[in-house]
């Protein structure tokens, strides 16, 4: 399943800014069909007798249809080009940009299924930057895997890997991943957190890790919403701390996936006129953020999801709700 090929040309006569048709290879060529298959691979489109170009990630979904995945640049300010009559180049080709694809993420949003929506999780159609570092993977279809259920390939199939359940109370990691005979792309729910991740079915391969929803107590998964870009908000923050603290300074774990630090929180004082600083775990007072009410606040933890904070007012009660995170997907925070 490769990204990229050499001498890869077809020509098109297709016009719009949907699929295009395409035509055999000729002149000494492979044709997209014979390398490709379903796989995602770079491409860019040449208009032979216009100025219409554009260059992104696409795949085949039959043997003469190539489908425009992603657009990245273009002669249309970076949107699809509605392409006019005539012929137009198809090249399977590198990116100048290739090199800033780490973390790239489009689409793969999450949310729970209507069928079950304490275990199985629905993911949209999307592409995802390998974290081999080597090639976009395309979920070309919806996806709901049941967590409940032993991961099987396909649509409405089991998502958890085989030894694995989901935990009473935990994190479930999501990875992308693909089939090594024809490059078929699958869904897989797990509760190992490491970026190296499980062993995964045999004959797959682990591609990237985007996303992690927790459970709540009774092996469900909590209600959320998913805000894009790797943001998850849940509908009911977590309590993660009730306590009257004095003016120590304490230091609190949060309710966030393990390799995250970037958290949504919000934190109460018992006394109006209370100002607290809250700051990441591994830096010093100071630095932090200063807050005077109960506000929502996105900040930094540490590497062990992590923050500090101490206020003005000794007799005072603190509850500190954290209300979400952002999911790296492979990028940096």
């Amino acid at each position: 399943m490769a990204l990229i090929d050499n001498l890869t040309y077809e020509i098109t006569t297709s016009t719009g800014t949907g699929n295009l048709t395409t035509s055999a290879a000729t002149g000494g060529f492979r044709g997209l069909d014979a390398v490709f298959s379903a796989a995602s691979f770079m491409y860019t489109i040449r208009h032979q007798s216009a100025a219409e170009w554009e260059v992104g990630i696409g795949h085949r979904s039959a043997a003469t249809t190539f489908v425009r995945d992603t657009v990245l640049h273009s002669s249309n300010s970076d949107a699809a080009v509605d392409f006019s009559a005539g012929t137009k180049d198809i090249v399977v080709s590198a990116h100048a940009d290739q090199h800033n694809w780490r973390g790239l993420v489009d689409g793969l949003t999450v949310s729970r299924d209507a069928g079950d929506v304490s275990h199985d999780i629905n993911v949209t159609v999307g592409v995802i930057w390998s974290q081999k570092q080597d090639r976009l993977i395309h979920l070309s279809g919806e996806i709901t895997k049941l967590g409940d259920a032993v991961w099987a390939e396909g649509d409405d199939a089991g998502g958890m890997l085989s030894g694995q359940s989901l935990p009473t109370s935990g994190f479930v990691y999501f990875w992308i991943i693909t089939k090594n005979a024809d490059g078929t792309v699958d869904v897989l729910m797990t509760t190992t957190s490491t970026d190296v991740g499980p062993t995964p079915p045999s004959g797959w391969s682990l591609e990237a890790k985007f996303m992690a929803l927790l459970t709540d107590g009774s092996a469900n998964f909590v209600e959320f919403f998913d805000r894009s870009d790797g943001w998850m908000e849940f509908d009911t923050p977590i309590v993660d701390y009730n306590a009257t603290p004095g003016v120590t300074t304490i230091t609190q774990a949060l309710t966030i996936p393990a390799g995250c630090q970037r958290v949504w929180i919000s934190i109460i004082a018992a006394g109006g006129d209370n100002t607290i600083e809250v700051y990441a775990a591994d830096t010093s007072a100071g630095g932090g953020v200063t807050l005077f009410i109960a506000m929502k606040s996105s900040m930094f933890t540490d590497a062990s999801q992590q923050i500090s904070f101490v206020v003005t007012h000794a007799s005072d009660a603190i509850v500190v709700y954290t209300w979400g995170y952002r999911y790296s997907r492979g990028r940096d925070q």
